[in-house]
């Protein structure tokens, strides 16, 4: 009896470690806990004035989301996501909207980013828009 209770104490301990593996290989799928920050761009676009390009302006953002499943849905959709954001701002920078001045207006730019999100991906998945860098260049 007392080799039968060692043989599966023995068993025991070799599996023991197999399950905590699986364990954390699961964890890893599903990335860590907590906000997650998605990249997208850099993305140019042309502004036109008289019909002719004027200035081109390269944009690249980070999205925030809650979770590590909301970045894979964003991920997931980076290709429309791209073209959304290409339709968008080339429509704002046509002719000068959306510009103060002679340089592009943030909060404006911010707006039509959250409006091309609210037409790819579903609601409430961006938590925030943080604009990592606008550079505007002549031609």
């Amino acid at each position: 009896m007392s080799r039968i209770l060692t043989f599966l104490m023995v068993l025991i301990m070799a599996f023991a470690p197999l399950q905590v593996m699986a364990n954390e290989s699961a964890e890893a799928e599903e990335g860590p806990p907590g906000p997650q920050f998605v990249p997208v761009g850099p993305l140019t676009v042309p502004i036109l004035r008289d019909g002719r390009i004027f200035q081109y302006v390269t944009v690249a953002v980070k999205l925030e989301t809650k979770d590590s499943a909301d970045a894979t849905q964003i991920t997931n959709r980076l290709p429309s996501l791209n073209d959304a954001y290409l339709s968008s701002l080339y429509g704002a920078f046509y002719a000068g909207r959306d510009m103060n001045g002679s340089l592009i207006d943030l909060e404006k730019l911010r707006t039509r980013l959250a409006s091309a999100n609210a037409k790819v991906l579903p609601p409430d998945i961006v938590q925030n828009i943080l604009i990592q860098q606008v550079s505007q260049s002549s031609r």
